[in-house]
């Protein structure tokens, strides 16, 4: 195994305390970290997708029960998903001069499950069906005691899914807390253009939810070719460089690396998640901290002069 646990990962998480932003989370927007990977052996990554910072006052009874749901939601998520990737996001579904009302949503690749059994999922003791009994073990309480934790705070809790194609299970939870919220727009990241490249879609899509969160304006794209056709563009439309977010193992990292050092004209900068390079890295698994003070740094950097936001806005 690398890294922590996904548990690990999400108790990291609920353990952060209000006032004090951690490096395992990033401010404002719906769901991530890059989402720091952890691979178990046979199954699928989990990863946690940005998370909105915390009510100023949380109550010490939701604290728990928000770290037993989801340790049962992520849980039930990585044993039946044999490959592709855990998710896990939360967002705030409404304000009120009072709190919040927030919904937490853990999506799998997994095995799904058919509509006639999804009524019965959150009943005590009850799984889809025999055989999920006998191949993956359980006793069938983890969803009912989640469905009582949720409605105890206010909130509900819900599947949908599809046989063959993975689950969404979510939640909704009533936190007390005006909550506080970073003014991206004053960022120094505010209409910064970055190119998100990674093979994986749900790591683009966390890793694109930071850099929206930051400010910045971000693209994406599933290869070096793809990333180098967004650079091209900009560099034929004059519309500025841009800084490149790719995975050391992204097909065509080699092309990238090459044109953003001899090519001026696409006035890049490049920051590598994970192995070793001579641009500038971010060690996996990825901390937004850590990608944050990366983008901070490519931006500051002298080839990354001519990075315009005010082409990034047009």
């Amino acid at each position: 195994m690398s890294g922590p646990s996904p548990l690990e990962q999400l108790g990291r998480v609920l353990d952060q305390r209000p006032g004090h932003p951690d490096e395992h989370v990033a401010p404002g927007q719906a769901g991530q970290q890059e989402p720091a990977p952890a691979h178990l052996p046979g199954q699928a990554p989990a990863r946690l997708g940005p998370v909105p910072r915390r009510p100023e006052a949380v109550e010490p009874g939701d604290h728990g029960r928000l770290r037993q749901i989801l340790t049962n939601l992520v849980g039930n998520a990585v044993k039946f998903t044999a490959k592709g990737s855990v998710v896990i996001r939360v967002g705030i579904a409404e304000r009120a001069a009072d709190g919040l009302l927030v919904r937490f949503e853990v999506t799998d690749t997994g095995i799904g499950i058919p509509f006639e059994h999804q009524r019965r999922l959150f009943q005590p003791f009850v799984q889809a069906d025999a055989s999920i009994n006998r191949k993956y073990g359980g006793t069938g309480l983890g969803l009912a005691i989640s469905k009582k934790l949720a409605l105890l705070m206010g909130g509900q809790i819900g599947v949908t899914s599809e046989p063959g194609r993975g689950s969404t299970f979510w939640f909704t939870a009533r936190l007390v807390g005006a909550g506080s919220e970073p003014d991206a727009a004053a960022g120094p990241l505010r209409d910064v253009p970055v190119v998100v490249a990674h093979a994986n879609e749900a790591a683009r899509t966390v890793l694109s939810e930071h850099v929206r969160g930051w400010g910045g304006v971000a693209d994406t794209a599933v290869d070096g070719g793809e990333a180098l056709a967004h650079l091209r563009t900009r560099a034929r439309e004059s519309q500025g460089g841009a800084i490149v977010v790719a995975d050391a193992d992204l097909p065509g990292l080699v092309q990238v690396q090459a044109a953003v050092q001899d090519e001026p004209a696409l006035a890049a900068s490049l920051v590598v998640l994970g192995g070793t390079s001579t641009a500038a890295t971010v060690a996996k698994p990825v901390r937004p901290a850590r990608l944050y003070e990366a983008l901070l740094a490519a931006l500051s950097a002298e080839s990354s002069a001519r990075i315009s936001r005010r082409a990034a806005r047009s």
